[in-house]
């Protein structure tokens, strides 16, 4: 099976579009991504696409992804401003909206259902924070994020 793809190119947003079926290999390849990006010592905002994602982690790898959010609760909240997850179902935005008022997060997190809305959050929480864009961002975000960042 395919892995995440990490896109960069766009910093400091970064776009992570999640695999189909998520594995543990794909996710230790994530982490190394996230870890990567934490050393560059600069703030980010954080695209998590999870649309193409057609079956829920199991238990073993939502353990593997908790275990690694809480040994890296520092660096999250340090470096990043903020996370836009798109996820299509509005049942299920709606299921993570309401888990996250029960857990405290390390940055900003919403739910969002299109690539679009992604972008257009996590650009704001950018300009929140008086991140300046990159040339790249500044040029997709004029031509119309959606079709741009896609990959």
């Amino acid at each position: 099976m395919g892995g995440f793809s990490f896109d960069e190119r766009y910093f400091p947003l970064v776009l992570v579009t999640a695999p189909s079926l998520v594995e543990a290999p794909a996710l230790t390849a994530l982490f190394a991504s996230f870890e990567r990006t934490f050393q560059r010592r600069s703030r980010y905002a954080l695209l998590l696409d999870l649309s193409p994602v057609s079956t829920i982690p199991g238990a073993g790898l939502r353990k593997m992804i908790a275990e690694w959010e809480a040994a890296h609760v520092e660096e999250t909240r340090t470096w990043n401003v903020g996370a836009a997850l798109v996820v299509h179902s509005m049942m299920v935005r709606g299921a993570l909206t309401a888990l996250s008022w029960l857990v405290s997060e390390e940055s900003p997190r919403i739910h969002v259902a299109t690539l679009g809305e992604g972008v257009e959050w996590c650009c704001k929480k950018l300009e929140s924070e008086g991140i300046e864009f990159s040339p790249s961002l500044t040029e997709a975000r004029t031509r119309g994020v959606a079709s741009t960042l896609a990959v």
